[in-house]
């Protein structure tokens, strides 16, 4: 067997970071890159690129590239309990709940939606995680949900939210309003596909957010009002092939 030349030493986890720390800044500014980026996500639609992906047999609709951050966030603030907002057809939710456990938490996932649909039901029940998963159908800004969620979050230490169902300025904007005041300090949200503010209006013609005023319109909004909290927005500024380039935020204080 040959001698490995490609390099002499694999740098440690400090020189690691180090090294890379610098080329993440430059292509935060490599503006040609994310218009690339940009495009190459937009061809892939009609492919439905983004429904392609199964998680432990069911679809989950996130991007490979979302689903690790959600991974790292996970594993970084080790939050009680994961409240995904809009669950489809339960990829995510299952998701979440392994993350959890592989990280040594105890998974505790809640998913709410407003039409919850027998297959979802059925491959949540099927699934290793069916006692550690709860399924609330109803309307994501309603009090029967907000009040569900105040209740699972009381003693917690953190939290992780995905808000990930109408993309509309108007719908997401209240989903922020409602949510992020009980979160604890610590908490993170994930607002998908903010990248629905970046691709040309009448991109999504059919949508309630058809007009181009999506996620990263409300995040915007939401900041310029909020009172008394401190929020951190776009944790992983270097997404790229992402739904959710600038809509992560952290509650700092």
């Amino acid at each position: 067997m040959g001698e490995n030349i490609w390099h002499g030493e694999v740098p440690n986890e400090n020189d690691f970071t180090l090294e890379l720390k610098p080329l993440r800044a430059e292509m935060l500014e490599d503006k040609k890159l994310r218009s690339q980026s940009l495009e190459l996500l937009l061809a892939a639609r009609k492919y439905k690129y983004a429904y392609h992906l199964r998680w432990m047999g069911v679809p989950v609709i996130r991007l490979a590239e979302d689903l690790v951050r959600q991974q790292e966030i996970i594993h970084s603030i080790r939050p009680d309990v994961v409240i995904e907002v809009g669950v489809a057809r339960g990829g995510g939710l299952l998701f979440a709940a392994s993350i959890q456990e592989t990280c040594g938490l105890v998974p505790n996932v809640i998913g709410i939606d407003n039409r919850i649909f027998p297959h979802t039901r059925n491959a949540i029940d099927a699934s290793r995680y069916h006692d550690r998963i709860v399924l609330l159908e109803a309307d994501s800004d309603s009090s029967e949900a907000t009040d569900y969620v105040r209740t699972a979050l009381s003693g917690c230490k953190s939290a992780l939210l995905i808000l990930d169902s109408d993309h509309s300025s108007a719908h997401v904007l209240n989903g922020l309003r409602a949510y992020f005041p009980i979160l604890p300090v610590g908490s993170v949200v994930i607002v998908c596909d903010t990248i629905i503010d970046e691709f040309p209006v009448g991109t999504f013609p059919d949508r309630t957010w058809a007009d181009g005023k999506g996620p990263g319109d409300a995040i915007t909004r939401f900041m310029q009002e909020v009172e008394g909290i401190t929020l951190e927005r776009d944790l992983f500024g270097d997404l790229l092939l992402s739904e959710i380039r600038g809509g992560i935020l952290k509650k700092s204080s």
